[in-house]
């Protein structure tokens, strides 16, 4: 039951950190918004990165983590930029994302990780139905039988604007 509480605690934090990072005001997204357009699919994760939380035990085949680039709102569509990197190459790496809050675009893909340490992104697009906590689980496997790894991503959704 402690090892629940912890793990809790965990993703409660970590929604914290991703609110904390998605509320630059209008005039830092409207000075960034051509470069989501412009970011090549294999790139180094960016400085607002944030790793998402590992669920399963043991040595993961690749690392995660995710970028949102604006703060999540009931209604409204929006991107949740995935990088995977690992250790050493991996030919074929199958990413399969689920939410039972949110509504996923695309949501699986085969990634390639061509070189060590290097980052290759996914962008998934998302919609959320109600406000509150969400999470994205996030499950990468290097083939069918390899060990599956499994990553949360804790989301804080809001209202929408009063228009």
């Amino acid at each position: 039951m402690q090892g629940f509480r912890k793990m809790r605690s965990s993703v409660v934090a970590m929604g914290l950190l991703v609110l904390a990072g998605c509320g630059g005001g209008a005039t830092e997204e409207a000075g960034r918004s051509g470069d989501a357009a412009n970011k090549p699919a294999a790139a180094v994760a960016g400085a607002d990165a944030v790793s998402a939380v590992l669920q399963t035990h043991g040595t993961p085949v690749a690392r995660l983590q995710f970028e949102i680039e604006t703060r999540p709102v009931v209604g409204q569509p929006f991107k949740v930029r995935l990088m995977a990197s690992a250790p050493q190459p991996v030919p074929t790496l199958q990413l399969a994302a689920e939410s039972a809050e949110l509504t996923l675009e695309n949501p699986s893909t085969l990634l390639v990780l061509e070189e060590a340490d290097a980052s290759v992104a996914y962008e998934l697009s998302a919609v959320a139905a109600h406000e509150g906590l969400a999470e994205i689980i996030v499950k990468l496997r290097a083939g069918p039988d390899q060990p599956e790894a499994v990553y949360a991503i804790p989301l804080l959704v809001g209202a929408p604007a009063d228009g």
